[in-house]
């Protein structure tokens, strides 16, 4: 069952089955592991965690600042495909 639930974003609920989102979030897990980027400037930590997938992935450091890195900021592996 297809649901637009805002203009341009669609939800499917019960298209991946728990067993698979289980299996989806083991590999996040071991794979892209979530990371706490920190605000440019400040160095504070944002209040959410993240991780990322394909060639770039999004980070933010107080070095660096906001920018798309090939590389995990944490593991220092590239991003697993998505």
């Amino acid at each position: 069952m297809r649901m637009e639930i805002a203009s341009g974003v669609v939800l499917w609920p019960g298209l991946l089955p728990p067993a698979d989102q289980r299996a989806l979030a083991a590999f996040i897990l071991e794979t892209a592991v979530f990371f706490r980027p920190t605000m440019p400037g400040s160095g504070q930590p944002f209040s959410v965690e993240m991780s990322n997938f394909g060639t770039l992935g999004w980070v933010s450091d107080r070095e660096g600042g906001y920018s798309y890195q090939p590389l995990h900021p944490t593991t220092g592996k590239p991003w697993p495909a998505m």
